[in-house]
């Protein structure tokens, strides 16, 4: 079945498996995971599906989500062993680096998987001094530049416009009794910043 199609009514991305044949119909793929059938051979590809890339051959689409890559990648490099040497091309809100898709300021996050293909990252576990953002999955800086009260917070959280409102987490050291804990501030942004405790009767 034909998902679209062009202006001289040729269809251009078939659904359901089918690939686009040179007669610009769909019929069934010889070779998986195929989007568009070769006009020049009947059993070589030209594009594969997203998540997979060619052999030098096109002759097989091989999957991109492999051991050796980070999860997010698109489109990558084969070799005509289908063995997967690197990333090319990395899903919406991550960036190439060196052949591995890298999602800023995130320690843990959902990309791809066998049977999950996102076309954005979703973050679970940001570093520190950045806070998730529940709406959009990606990490935002706890620390606003030029915004007093924040100082020493490792993590935070949200309103539902995304902005920062609370320290959630304060800086831990090798020394507890110099470190911080969060205190709630009163009538300041965030709802809670990090200071010493107070000492009973202490001025």
């Amino acid at each position: 079945m034909c998902e679209l199609c062009n202006d001289s009514g040729n269809c251009i991305e078939c659904s359901n498996g089918l690939v686009v044949n040179e007669e610009g119909t769909c019929e069934e793929s010889t070779i998986p995971k195929c989007a568009i059938k070769s006009n020049m051979d009947g059993h070589k590809c030209d594009v594969c599906n997203p998540f997979y890339s060619l052999t030098p051959d096109k002759s097989a689409c091989v999957s991109c989500v492999q051991p050796n890559l980070n999860s997010g990648c698109r489109e990558c490099v084969v070799d005509s062993n289908k063995v997967v040497s690197k990333c090319l091309n990395c899903i919406g809100n991550m960036r190439l680096d060196n052949g591995q898709c890298v999602f800023d300021n995130c320690l843990d996050y959902i990309g791809t998987s066998a049977s999950l293909k996102l076309e954005t990252a979703q973050c679970d576990i940001c570093a520190d001094g950045f806070g998730l953002d529940s709406q959009s999955h990606t990490c935002h800086q706890c620390d606003p530049e030029g915004v007093d009260n924040w100082d020493l917070c490792t993590d935070c959280s949200f309103d539902i416009t995304g902005v920062n409102n609370d320290c959630t987490a304060c800086v831990v050291t090798d020394t507890p009794a110099n470190d911080k804990t969060l205190t709630v501030s009163e009538g300041e942004y965030p709802f809670h910043q990090c200071k010493f405790p107070e000492i009973e009767n202490c001025d």
